[in-house]
């Protein structure tokens, strides 16, 4: 029985695929708008809720939102640098080696 994904070192799938080259952010862009949605959710359903929440539940909401926004931001600079990254030298360079 093989397992999909499995490599052995003895094995003929010695070699390792390189990754596709890919434009900076292709990965990051989509988990940052996933991130966006969850916060939209979450300040939706904290709206709704805020009426009914009691003692240190308006503070796990907050802190929920918090993380959200804290990964949105860092999502956001690590893109702005793969771009400088890539402007600086010219080429697709950036985005990983071939």
């Amino acid at each position: 029985m093989r397992l999909a994904g499995v490599t052995s070192r003895h094995g003929p799938s010695r070699r390792r695929r390189r990754p596709a080259r890919s434009r900076p952010g292709t990965i990051l862009t989509p988990c940052r708008t996933a991130y966006a949605a969850q916060l939209t959710q979450w300040r939706e359903l904290y709206d709704r809720a805020r009426p009914f929440l009691r003692d240190l539940e308006p503070m796990a909401f907050a802190h929920a939102m918090m993380r959200l926004d804290a990964e949105i931001s860092s999502h956001g600079e690590v893109i702005a640098e793969l771009l400088k990254l890539r402007n600086r030298s010219g080429t697709d360079e950036a985005s990983g080696p071939d």
